[in-house]
Formats: C-alpha cells, sequence, structure tokens
C-alpha cells in the first residue's frame, strides 16, 4: 500500500504501488516518476451509500419484488452482483427472465427487506428472534455470506433449548460446520438435554450414539 494523502476539499486517497506507469521514468525537474496510479479509499461505500440513496428515491429501480402484498423497488444489477439465485434468473433461459417483478410466498417481509438492506450497505443485524427466517432466506437466495454469519451466530448461541433445532436445520441444509458443533454440543450437555423438552425430538436411535 501507498501513502495516503488528504488534501483540503477532497476525501483521502492512496497511491497503488501496483499502478501501470513505469515509475523508474522519473520528470527531470521535479525528480518524480512521470505517472502514478490513485485509488479513492472510500470509493465503494460512498457509491453503494449513492446506490441505497437512489433506490429509495425509487430512481432507476428496474424490477420489482413483491411479499406478502408489499412492493420493493430494487436494481437487478445489484440483485444479480449479490444473489446467484437472481443471476441464474435473469442470464438463463427461466421463464421469469424477461419479468419485472417477482413474488415470494415463503419469505416475511421484514427479513426479505432486511437483505435488501444487506445488498446496499453490506450490514445485516442478526438477533435470536430473526436468525431462522435469515438462514433460510440466504439459502434459497444462495447468498453465502449471510448464510455463514446465521451459522456462526447460532454456534456461540447453542443452549439445551436449542441445540436439537439448530442440528435439525443445519442437517437439512447441509451446514456440515454447523451440524458438527451441534453434535459436539448435544454430546458433552446431554444431561441437561435430557430434562428440556427438546429432548423429545430425539428418537431412541439417534439417543443411543448420543449416549454411547
Amino acid at each position: 500500500m501507498g501513502p495516503l494523502f488528504t488534501f483540503w476539499g477532497a476525501r483521502s486517497f492512496k497511491t497503488d504501488n501496483n499502478n501501470k506507469f513505469d515509475t523508474t521514468t522519473k520528470n527531470e525537474a521535479t525528480g518524480l516518476p512521470v505517472g502514478e496510479t490513485f485509488t479513492k479509499l472510500d470509493y465503494m461505500s460512498d457509491s453503494f451509500s449513492i446506490f441505497k440513496r437512489i433506490r429509495e428515491n425509487r430512481k432507476y429501480c428496474d424490477f420489482i419484488l413483491v411479499v406478502r402484498g408489499e412492493s420493493i423497488p430494487i436494481h437487478r444489477l445489484l440483485l444479480a452482483a449479490a444473489s446467484p439465485f437472481f443471476d441464474s434468473m435473469f442470464s438463463g433461459n427461466s421463464m421469469e427472465k424477461d419479468e419485472n417483478s417477482l413474488k415470494f410466498e415463503d419469505i416475511k417481509a421484514d427479513v426479505l427487506k432486511q437483505i435488501i438492506e444487506f445488498i446496499y450497505s453490506g450490514k445485516i443485524t442478526v438477533t435470536e428472534k430473526n436468525v431462522q427466517d435469515l438462514f433460510s432466506a440466504s439459502i434459497l437466495l444462495q447468498i453465502e455470506w449471510i448464510t455463514n454469519v446465521c451459522c456462526d451466530f447460532w454456534k456461540c448461541r447453542l443452549h439445551p433449548l436449542n441445540c436439537l433445532g439448530v442440528r435439525k436445520l443445519a442437517e437439512a441444509y447441509n451446514c456440515k460446520e454447523l451440524y458438527n458443533r451441534c453434535q459436539d454440543y448435544i454430546h458433552k450437555n446431554y444431561i441437561k438435554l435430557i430434562n428440556t423438552e427438546e429432548h423429545s425430538l430425539l428418537s431412541y436411535e439417534e439417543s443411543k450414539p448420543i449416549m454411547n
């Protein structure tokens, strides 16, 4: 990384050591390279802030997500960039390729809005209340980063009242690392688990390897 600079009236930037100019060629008068490549440090964050503001003003939106009777305008390009599900839909031979909207029946409106917020900001808030819905929606939309965040959230919060339910989800969606973490937790905390309603989720056949 090259040195940082901040000029009055301008944002900070850095010179790029991998610039395309021949830095060995110097200007005779200044002794400096004849050219340098500059990188605007906050270019991406600024750009996505602008994209977000544009969407909030409903400008240039070319697609609509419909959920529970609510229409949410959005930009195809950002949907495709963030979600392989939409990338495949827009570029493949699917029936929806030329549609201007898509209706979701299995995603809650507030969850879809959170995911859209993530697409435009790179931020998402995961809570014990929304983690399962976010997890399921991220699997459907193939947004792996959100899926991994939900898995990491669960890994740190396993307890006797949720471990079997989380394990069931991990198994259903083939999340091996989360599944293994649940199995390990169940093995180590089986005595605590016996006295909870979650224990009823285990069949006798399932219990045997845990008790061994």
